[in-house]
């Protein structure tokens, strides 16, 4: 289960009590001021992640971003997400004017759609 940035920041802090090191010596490794060293051990989310990657790296840590899901993965399901809005939105227009659609019909139009949010720069498929 992925860690909220406060465990690992706590995480540091327990590293750098077992390494014994105090705060002013590790501000002056990362180089990074005393109080973002105290701002990062404490948990506070306001440190710039550059600082928070250097005192990390003092400690023997690294930041690593591990991709939970496929960005391939992501944005075909968002670019179906939004097809289907679409697709609904033009199927209830259908059906106001009397135009039945089967549900291939609109199987095929939502495939259609996500190919096209695809196709696109991607600007399409995030857009509200």
């Amino acid at each position: 289960m992925p860690k909220d940035l406060k465990a690992i920041l706590r995480e540091l802090d327990d590293k750098r009590r077992i390494l014994r090191m105090p705060v002013r010596i590790l501000a002056e490794r990362s180089g990074v001021s005393p109080s973002t060293v105290h701002r990062v051990l404490s948990g506070s989310t306001s440190a710039s992640v550059a600082a928070v990657a250097r005192v990390a790296r003092e400690l023997g840590a690294d930041l690593v971003l591990t991709n939970r899901k496929d960005p391939g993965k992501m944005l075909r399901e968002e670019a179906e997400r939004k097809a289907t809005r679409i697709v609904e939105m033009v199927q209830a227009t259908s059906a106001l004017e009397a135009q039945g659609v089967t549900r291939h019909q609109l199987d095929v139009m939502r495939e259609r759609a996500a190919a096209d949010l695809m196709s696109g720069s991607g600007r399409k498929v995030w857009q509200k």
